[in-house]
């Protein structure tokens, strides 16, 4: 991972958003960001902010990954996650060019999520599966997910 040289700025709490705007719907344009407002808050607020934003342009290709874990001591990308409110790209997997021009620069990233609005599915890449999971079901496997960690290492 290259010095971070821009960055995304999220609300903690995608209600504030409507509050301070006007609220939206489901078929909103802005609903996307909202969405990736919702996952991250879910992830900061549980105090996991080990994760980054991946962004890069070549010439005039640009590209972005929304949430990239790193492993601290290779310092290479294990794990990324591309948060999405449709289902088109679990229908046309092709369509997620950022992600596959990272994967293909990142050989070490064993675990791919796309979420969608609705649909599950894989789809096998040169780079990996991809697994494509409800965003409801995404939140709700941080939320058992970030319980759990607590509860075990307040065991501990």
């Amino acid at each position: 991972m290259q010095r971070v040289t821009s960055f995304k700025i999220y609300l903690t709490n995608p209600s504030l958003r409507c509050a301070l705007f006007t609220p939206i719907k489901e078929d909103d344009e802005f609903i996307g960001s909202m969405v990736e407002t919702a996952v991250f808050s879910q992830w900061i607020q549980g105090g996991k902010t080990d994760f980054f934003y991946a962004n890069w342009a070549k010439g005039r290709t640009k590209g972005e990954v929304d949430i990239v874990w790193v492993d601290m001591a290779t310092q290479k990308a294990v794990s990324v996650a591309e948060i999405k409110w449709t289902d088109r790209f679990a229908e046309n997997p092709t369509e997620l060019k950022s992600l596959h021009t990272f994967l293909s620069s990142n050989h070490s990233v064993r675990k791919i999520f796309v979420t969608s609005k609705t649909r599950f599915g894989k789809y096998d890449t040169p780079e990996g599966k991809i697994l494509f999971i409800p965003v409801a079901i995404y939140s709700y496997w941080i939320s058992n997910f970030l319980y759990h960690s607590k509860k075990s290492n307040s065991l501990q």
